[in-house]
């Protein structure tokens, strides 16, 4: 008859929960997390839209984002570059968007399908824009 031996963690600084197999000391976070923005630093590829992500404005960079996040649902990353890039040359800000006709949003977006998602980003970016501007806040 054996008896179960319960395992304890490596130290005080254990998170997660004791019964969990993959429990990991607070150092052991960090190493990791250290590590693999070390590997991503050296081997991400350049994508247009982590460059503008980088930006230092937080509205230029939130719009960014937002774009690209919706150009990428359901739609490769090979297709969406040359897209994305037309797109945020054409409006580079919430703004700009805003102020497109919804003919302009759906000619720029043919070819990556779903146009629900164009529809649904212009709406946004007036929604926003409008808000935004009614309370004195630069938009995006």
């Amino acid at each position: 008859m054996s008896e179960k031996t319960e395992l304890k963690p490596k130290s005080e600084d254990h998170v997660g929960s004791k019964k969990h197999t993959h429990d990991f000391t607070n150092d052991e976070i960090l190493q990791t997390r250290s590590e693999l923005l070390a590997w991503y630093d050296k081997n991400h590829r350049k994508l247009p839209w982590r460059e503008r992500v980088s930006q230092t404005d937080p509205n230029k960079r939130a719009y960014a984002v937002w774009v690209s996040e919706i150009m990428l649902q359901q739609t490769q990353v090979a297709t969406v570059k040359d897209y994305y890039t037309r797109w945020m040359e054409k409006w580079p800000t919430v703004e700009h968007l805003s102020r497109a006709s919804l003919e302009e949003v759906n000619e720029m977006w043919s070819g990556l399908g779903y146009y629900s998602r164009a529809k649904r980003l212009h709406e946004g970016a007036k929604k926003v824009s409008g808000t935004l501007f009614w309370f004195g806040v630069v938009a995006f």
